[in-house]
């Protein structure tokens, strides 16, 4: 499962790692958004978990990321139905932000900004790891 791999390789990293989506995350392109520690989503953006409409079952971790993010009454609704919806219209918690497009870029680059400027690498590192491991 090469989009597992690449969540792995985005829950290790011991730097912030903030999702700005622009357009259509559907699949891979939201379960891996689900290993971000940030994700930023533009209100007009096409998003979901469609696995099931394609003989297929979750993958990239999103069996384990996603209820940790929404509760497991929100993720089986998202994955069993396999629809595709807007981020508006998202359980709370999958989504730090929910903004015109425009304004997803900006906002991304603030929330790196204020970690950068703002905190200790090392005390983020261990942060990071510790929320991911509990």
């Amino acid at each position: 499962d090469g989009g597992g791999v690449a969540a792995l390789a985005v829950m290790r990293c011991t730097k912030p790692v903030i999702a700005a989506m622009n357009g259509a995350a559907v699949g891979v392109g939201m379960t891996l958004s689900c290993a971000c520690d940030m994700r930023v989503a533009a209100e007009d953006a096409t998003v979901g978990f469609v696995f099931t409409r394609r003989g297929l079952a979750c993958e990239s971790i999103s069996s384990w990321l996603l209820p940790r993010l929404i509760g497991l009454g929100h993720s089986q609704e998202l994955v069993l139905t396999g629809r595709t919806f807007k981020p508006r219209d998202a359980p709370a918690g999958l989504f730090n932000y929910v903004l015109p497009a425009d304004k997803v870029l900006d906002k991304a680059l603030e929330l790196a900004n204020e970690v950068a400027n703002n905190t200790s690498a090392v005390s983020v590192a261990l942060s990071k790891a510790s929320l991911i491991r509990h």
